[in-house]
């Protein structure tokens, strides 16, 4: 009797470790107000939390579009296909954390290099360029005086440096933005105005092109 009576015991107690281990979620567990997030696998409320918490120390979510999800450990969208994350300056998005993480941060070292990589490209430091515009080297250009080499540009305005040299790996081209038609670059950020047909400008960022 006492034999039948544990059995009893632990059958109820297995059932009840059954009941309570969570289940995996589907996008059919999705409730109303929930979307299903593909990336990662799970139900996301629509709009996300009004008052979202504070990302860990040197991570960060791109603003308005996303939000830090503590359940999920990471960086998670308020609203079903949102546009591509675009981090804050001095961050950049990871896809192995599926956040922005801090850029490290530049050394000596770096901007050694970063000179002598001038001097190589240039053959010189000091600047030919007039007041407020930067002497950036042409790369592949088939001068036979490789001090000749270099073009002056206004970082702030020109679409194809916004921001800084793009041959010296600073900057931004702003005509590589994706399925872009019209853009601009004012005071060293990239402006886009119109896009391909197909496409419009993101009206939550303003810096992307989402299909019409």
């Amino acid at each position: 009797m006492k034999s039948f009576t544990s059995i009893i015991v632990f059958s109820a107690a297995l059932v009840g470790f059954v009941a309570a281990k969570p289940a995996v979620e589907t996008r059919d567990s999705c409730k109303g107000n929930q979307f299903w997030y593909a990336k990662l696998g799970c139900c996301l409320d629509h709009g996300g939390p009004s008052a979202p918490p504070t990302p860990p120390r040197s991570r960060d979510c791109p603003k308005d579009n996303w939000y830090w999800n503590t359940k999920q450990g990471c960086c998670t969208p308020r609203h079903e296909d949102p546009p591509e994350p675009t981090c804050k300056r001095g961050f950049s998005w990871s896809k192995g954390s599926w956040c922005c993480e801090e850029d490290p941060t530049p050394t000596t070292g770096n901007s050694t290099l970063r000179k002598l990589l001038r001097v190589a490209l240039m053959g010189e430091v000091t600047t030919r360029c007039p007041s407020k515009k930067t002497e950036c080297p042409i790369i592949g250009a088939k001068s036979l005086n490789k001090s000749s080499d270099y073009e002056c540009v206004d970082t702030y305005q020109d679409i194809k440096h916004c921001g800084g040299c793009s041959s010296l790996g600073e900057g931004q081209d702003c005509t590589a933005v994706a399925h872009s038609w019209n853009v601009g670059c004012e005071a060293g950020a990239c402006k886009l105005y119109t896009c391909k047909p197909g496409y419009t400008v993101s009206k939550e960022d303003g810096k992307t092109c989402i299909k019409s």
